[in-house]
């Protein structure tokens, strides 16, 4: 990449880790960042260096410009790349681009849920780890507790849990109300059906199932489920 210039007349010059220089407008700074150094401390033609790779910047010095800002959705970003752009946005404070940067990793979910929840569990982001927590729970527990690291993995534990309780109280729930109206057969299928994912008990399917073998009465259970679900508290809430 060659130097950068986002329009005409710059008067501040940044240099990436990797030697790309970036000449940016010092108003755009004031205006839209919070999180350099004052602009006025700089001295004319000084070059400032910084930690992040010109990639990094290239997306972020965007932001300062509503022009190139529009342009900027960040759709297609590699999400090794979205991270470290939403770091530096943070770094800096740059609001605009901490936006998009967690709305995109929202849309990265399920597909990137241990990416995004070491990301967000790092950068305190409650409502990321929330949703990349929801995402996990389709995976198997041995391997969730072994790609996370330990501190991590020790509130995983304990969330899964509860989500397990659930699992198990339907089940038992399931069993006592419709015993006597269900054959064994179709007792022993829905429940085999459930296996070891806990949401499952929130799927389409399995309440179809329900619905087709106990008709209206399969509401009532997907009724406890749901208002069991609903008083699960959300995972950031065990940093608590």
């Amino acid at each position: 990449m060659t130097d950068v210039s986002f329009a005409a007349n710059p008067d501040i010059t940044f240099r990436s880790s990797d030697g790309v220089l970036f000449h940016i407008h010092k108003i755009h700074l004031q205006v839209e960042a919070g999180g350099f150094a004052p602009t006025e401390f700089h001295a004319p033609g000084e070059v400032v260096s910084l930690t992040e790779d010109s990639a990094t910047l290239n997306i972020l010095f965007k932001f300062l410009y509503p022009a190139c800002r529009a342009a900027n959705s960040l759709e297609s970003i590699d999400p090794g790349l979205l991270e470290t752009v939403a770091e530096a946005a943070e770094k800096y404070e740059v609001y605009t681009a901490m936006d998009v940067c967690y709305a995109r990793l929202g849309e990265a979910l399920p597909a990137e849920a241990y990416r995004i929840m070491i990301f967000a569990y790092k950068h305190e982001n409650h409502e990321l780890l929330d949703k990349a927590a929801v995402a996990l729970l389709a995976h198997p527990f041995e391997e969730v507790m072994k790609k996370l690291p330990r501190d991590l993995a020790v509130h995983w534990a304990l969330y899964y849990d509860t989500w397990s309780r659930l699992q198990r109280k339907a089940c038992t729930w399931h069993a006592t109300e419709y015993k006597w109206r269900c054959k064994s057969s179709q007792c022993v299928n829905i429940m085999r059906d459930m296996g070891e994912d806990v949401l499952v008990v929130m799927s389409a399917e399995l309440i179809a199932k329900l619905t087709e073998a106990h008709g209206n009465k399969g509401g009532s259970w997907t009724d406890y489920v749901k208002k069991k679900s609903e008083n699960i508290p959300k995972f950031s809430s065990f940093f608590k």
